[in-house]
């Protein structure tokens, strides 16, 4: 670059905000990472059902996540007042049946996970740098935006809600997430205390979990959870 020209440069940069705003474009952030020990609560709220019938399975209105490095337990809460206690590791989870009370394993779909890395949120996946919006504010705080139309949301080929616009918004000081929008749900997120000691998945959920993750990736560096 010609010196000579900075000046004139700096001067066009002082009077044109286009230029100005240029300048302080912010680059797409990633999904923040909580700490080893960690736990958070996801409050789910969906559009209420104008006439509701009997037969509606009942729905998740709320999961309490506890971390211990890379396992996870989960407690989801329904909206009759059951409680479906699971536990997890990557894109693997075993939650107890609530009418048979067994274990039972499976896996979440569409996301790219190798042995020994931590998901914290494995429903935030579809997320991409290009789908970076730009900065707003929510409940007074900085945030960062991020938009995608239904067809990038992965696993949703045939779902009835494409079309809608999902949104993410995560804390500009910490990355986590405040609030997901899927187009239909609306997940809202309050971190809390960590644990005050390392989880210990019950044998139960950790035999399954192995039995399952064997069957799932078996040969392939598969590795039991002790």
């Amino acid at each position: 670059m010609n010196l000579k020209y900075l000046p004139i440069l700096l001067a066009l940069a002082v009077g044109n905000p286009i230029l100005l705003w240029a300048q302080k474009e912010v680059k797409p952030p990633g999904v923040g990472q909580t700490p080893d020990l960690a736990s958070w609560t996801i409050q789910i709220t969906r559009p209420s059902t104008s006439n509701p019938t009997e037969d509606e399975a009942p729905n998740i209105v709320e999961v309490r996540i506890t971390k211990s490095k890379t396992i996870q337990r989960r407690i989801y809460v329904r909206d009759d007042g059951e409680k479906i206690e699971a536990w997890a590791v990557g894109i693997y989870e075993v939650m107890r049946h609530p009418t048979s009370n067994n274990c039972v394993g499976h896996t979440k779909e569409g996301i790219d996970w190798a042995p020994g890395e931590t998901i914290d949120f494995p429903e935030l996946a579809w997320f991409k740098p290009q789908h970076f919006a730009g900065e707003d504010t929510y409940d007074g705080k900085p945030v960062f935006v991020f938009l995608a139309s239904a067809d990038n949301l992965a696993g949703h080929e045939q779902d009835p809600r494409w079309g809608k616009t999902a949104r993410l918004l995560l804390d500009a000081g910490t990355k986590l997430p405040v609030l997901y929008y899927d187009g239909s749900e609306t997940h809202t997120y309050t971190f809390g205390e960590p644990p005050a000691a390392p989880l210990s998945m019950p044998a139960e959920f950790r035999q399954e979990l192995n039995r399952h993750r064997q069957a799932m990736f078996a040969p392939l560096r598969y590795q039991a959870i002790r």
